[in-house]
């Protein structure tokens, strides 16, 4: 998630680690609780893929400041992971698909629709796992756990509705 937010926040404009840090926050603070000391390891190894490179400059104290910028590498590296499969962790699968929700301008025509496409089915594989549990007579589920799985197929079903939203406005 954090490498989509690093190239989210950099697409044409020049940052310092600590103001990608701070948007990161800002912006995806629903779905990214971002510490510099995980953001600092992703901009290290974009520069050394080439995804990202970095000018340095002093203040007239000496104070050093990297400013780091996306390259077209780094650009093309966002259509690779975006499109990447969705895990089918269902608390994963929440937050990856958020993140992507997040990022989704940055994304090409096909590559939203595809998402949108497997986020729907994968969600509907998600109600259905949850749906035959319940009817599962052998699993001898308490009331508790009944309650905690129906819950999880209205939050299911309710991503759902949200994914042909987004669907809907994006052929639009």
């Amino acid at each position: 998630m954090i490498d989509l937010f690093v190239i989210f926040i950099l697409n044409g404009f020049e940052k310092t680690g600590y103001q990608i840090r701070k948007e990161i926050l800002q912006k995806f603070g629903t779905v990214s609780n971002t510490s510099f000391g995980s953001v600092h390891p992703v901009l290290k190894k974009f520069v050394e893929k080439k995804f990202l490179e970095v000018k340095t400059s002093f203040s007239e104290g000496g104070k050093r400041t990297n400013l780091y910028y996306l390259t077209q590498e780094g650009k093309k590296h966002f259509h690779k992971i975006f499109s990447k499969e969705i895990s089918l962790n269902p608390a994963t699968f929440q937050n990856e698909i958020f993140a992507r929700f997040f990022v989704f301008s940055l994304a090409t025509f096909e590559e939203k629709q595809n998402f949108l496409q497997n986020a729907s089915k994968t969600v509907d594989f998600f109600i259905k796992n949850a749906e035959d549990r319940l009817c599962n007579q052998y699993l001898k589920l308490d009331a508790s756990s009944q309650m905690a799985i129906k819950h999880q197929i209205l939050q299911f079903k309710e991503l759902k509705k949200f994914i042909e939203r987004f669907y809907d406005e994006s052929t639009n």
